[in-house]
């Protein structure tokens, strides 16, 4: 089974994918196959259909099988329009879940122009339109990763990256003093845009969290790797090299003109690490007030009468008005 990795071409063949299947009326049988073929192909996967299609369990027979990863249930589009009506059919897929003994982790309910997608090890789960899917693919990253990232509490997942990075803002200024706060408050932004452009397509897909992981491994040091990625994203395409970034987009503004050399410790590196696991392209703008306030010691807060205010409490007060 062939992959890619590229976050750009796999956006591309979903766009295509979209566009082929949008307006797709017909029955279950006469287009799942092909429906099947497209979908893995967008994520680089070259099914065998000997062992794809038609999986055999004790329970009937599943549309679509990939072996340790995910079940595959097509439904007529005529037939099953809505997500309450996908719902229905999710305990049909659980019975060959079950039929083959649990041995894969997610389940995927389509009617060829929208998904429910289901982690078994949770149940939780995420509805997606086909038109949705170019901008939201970690939530078919099982197929290319280990766990998708499913759109759960936004608020409370936005709140929780941002207090890990406020946190290793807070840790940094502390350990390096009031002389590097400049450098840090710049290296806390780059590295909450680099997160976030790499789960919307504007950065190779995982190239932070990658280079993250190499520094936690112990290869390398944040000051080289990161320091070295932040300059490519500074670089006018004129201007580029050939090497590791080449493919890395240039960003004209303001943003990466300094880049910081912070070596960052043990602990520090960890926090940033663990900031990547979230799907960033769905983190909530009101962040940046949250990421402000965790970053602030709680007395200066206080004097100062900062607070972070939700968007659910801005508008109670805007739309009355």
């Amino acid at each position: 089974m062939s992959k890619i990795i590229d976050y750009t071409e796999i956006q591309k063949r979903a766009s295509k994918l979209h566009e082929r299947w949008k307006d797709y009326s017909g029955s279950e049988r006469s287009g799942y196959q092909e429906f099947q073929k497209d979908l893995m192909g967008c994520f680089g996967i070259k099914i065998d259909p000997a062992t794809f299609y038609e999986r055999h369990t004790d329970a009937g027979f599943a549309d679509g099988f990939l072996d340790g990863v995910c079940i595959i249930e097509m439904k007529a589009p005529s037939k099953y329009k809505t997500k309450a009506e996908l719902e229905k059919v999710l305990p049909q897929a659980k019975k060959y879940w079950k039929a083959e003994k649990k041995n894969v982790n997610f389940l995927v309910l389509s009617n060829f122009h929208s998904f429910l997608i289901v982690d078994t090890r949770d149940w939780s789960s995420q509805y997606l339109k086909l038109g949705d899917l170019q901008n939201k693919i970690n939530t078919f990253s099982f197929l290319i990763e280990s766990s998708p990232i499913f759109q759960k509490e936004q608020e409370k997942v936005s709140k929780k990256a941002a207090k890990i990075m406020g946190s290793l803002y807070k840790i940094l200024s502390e350990r390096l003093g009031e002389d590097k706060e400049e450098e840090i408050s710049i290296f806390t932004l780059q590295s909450v845009f680099c997160m976030f452009a790499e789960d919307v397509g504007f950065l190779p897909y995982g190239i932070f969290t990658k280079e993250v992981k190499r520094v936690l491994d112990g290869e390398d040091n944040s000051a080289n790797v990161l320091t070295l990625l932040f300059k490519m994203m500074d670089e006018s395409d004129r201007a580029r090299k050939k090497g590791k970034y080449e493919n890395v987009r240039y960003f004209n503004g303001p943003l990466f003109e300094i880049k910081p050399e912070i070596v960052l410790e043990e602990e520090e590196i960890e926090m940033l690490y663990k900031a990547c696991q979230f799907d960033w392209g769905k983190i909530r703008p009101e962040i940046f007030g949250s990421l402000f306030e965790s970053a602030m010691d709680k007395d200066k807060r206080h004097d100062d009468g900062m607070h972070f205010t939700s968007e659910e409490d801005i508008l109670k007060i805007i739309k009355p008005c």
